[in-house]
């Protein structure tokens, strides 16, 4: 897996993001660095919100097309009340399922958020291993902005314990005639 470059900003504009996602509660209030992007939007947003009966709830996801050059989708991500870790992770995993063949994505956090279990579920979810695969489709995201938290330990504890997890699902799925212990040290 190529090493994914994280960055931080104050607009998903920088690169400029075909993916923008934030994470919400049920109360559907945004955080600060998403509000900007979601008031550009206007009622369009909220109006395919409410169609789609979106609450945030745990695990939901809502894509919405802006019909923007950039961000061209962004990506409601359910929190549910009283999110804990485990919550911010499957979100960031869920923005990454949803944006894999995107080479920008953004990610519009909340300032107070835990940073690193959503970057984690991010970076977790560009795995796929394709070492005996003939036509791979590997994860094309090259850059994942991080919009409103600012930590730069968080994001560096995130990456080792995603390279870690990865390192580990790839001893899982390499066969045992291709590990052997001089591969493995």
């Amino acid at each position: 897996m190529n090493r994914m470059e994280i960055l931080f900003g104050s607009s998903p504009d920088h690169p400029p993001a075909g993916v923008a996602g934030a994470a919400v509660g049920p109360d559907l209030e945004w955080p600060p660095a998403a509000a900007a992007l979601i008031d550009s939007l206007g009622s369009a947003f909220t109006d395919a919100l409410q169609r789609e009966k979106f609450a945030g709830k745990p695990g939901s996801a809502f894509s919405y097309h802006t019909g923007l050059s950039a961000p061209h989708t962004v990506v409601a991500l359910g929190l549910g009340d009283d999110p804990g870790p485990e919550q911010f992770r499957r979100a960031g995993g869920m923005l990454g399922r949803r944006s894999r063949r995107e080479p920008h994505v953004c990610l519009l956090a909340a300032e107070d958020g835990p940073v690193q279990p959503m970057l984690e579920g991010f970076l977790l979810s560009q795995y796929s291993f394709t070492d005996y695969k003939s036509e791979p489709e590997p994860a094309v995201t090259e850059t994942l902005s991080l919009v409103g938290a600012e930590d730069e330990e968080a994001a560096e504890r995130a990456r080792i314990n995603a390279e870690a997890v990865m390192f580990a699902r790839d001893l899982v799925n390499t066969p045992a005639r291709d590990k052997s212990p001089a591969v493995i040290a």
